[in-house]
């Protein structure tokens, strides 16, 4: 679970730079993991 840690920036800046080509790249599991990861990280920030 390490690399995880690792990899969430250097994806997410490339999310922002280019969502589709990073999109079509990912495959359907690691889609529906980010999905859920963005809407755990939405349903935090509105605690905030």
């Amino acid at each position: 679970m390490k690399k995880s840690g690792q990899i969430c920036k250097p994806l997410a800046s490339i999310l922002v730079i280019n969502p589709t080509q990073i999109w079509t790249r990912t495959t359907r599991k690691e889609k529906n993991h980010w999905k859920k990861k963005l809407k755990r990280n939405q349903k935090n920030n509105e605690k905030v």
